[in-house]
């Protein structure tokens, strides 16, 4: 999870900076910027070089991310990735855990099904007109997330 940081300095950005924010607290930044005369107003975070995302966001929202990334994924960065490459915001993304479901399509859309009642099948089978879009529909409200991996269900 590494940062390029731009710093605005006599009303002038400079160049971005990296820092690994898996390296450093929170706190252990803010202390570094105070010692070295920055405000908040004047860090800004661009993106994470590691992840090719270009993403202007808070310090305090990085590291919001980095614990929904360390507590719910173990350290496993690539649902986060995923979300933020679908230009979801880290308040978006820290809402939602998605938990492996599979890479068959048959064997997802059995999964979803498994908790409607028959009505509500059908009724949704209707007015989606055949299976692809049925899934799809499911993709679209964020409920399933397709990766290269598989399929990925939300929890709530």
């Amino acid at each position: 999870m590494i940062a390029w940081v731009s710093i605005l300095e006599n009303g002038v950005r400079k160049d971005r900076v990296e820092i690994d924010l898996m390296k450093f607290s929170e706190d252990s930044i803010r202390e570094r910027m105070a010692s070295k005369g920055i405000k908040e107003e004047d860090f800004m975070i661009c993106g994470f070089t590691d992840w090719q995302i270009d993403k202007v966001v808070s310090l305090k929202h990085a590291y919001f991310l980095k614990t929904y990334i360390c507590d719910l994924y173990d350290g496993d960065d690539y649902i986060a990735v995923e979300l933020l490459k679908k230009h979801m915001s880290i308040l978006e993304i820290i809402t939602f855990y998605y938990v492996y479901a599979t890479t068959d399509e048959v064997e997802l859309m059995s999964m979803l099904v498994a908790d409607m009642d028959k009505e509500e099948m059908l009724d949704l089978f209707y007015q989606t007109n055949n299976w692809v879009n049925f899934v799809n529909q499911f993709i679209l409200d964020g409920t399933v997330l397709s990766t290269k991996k598989g399929y990925y269900i939300r929890k709530f």
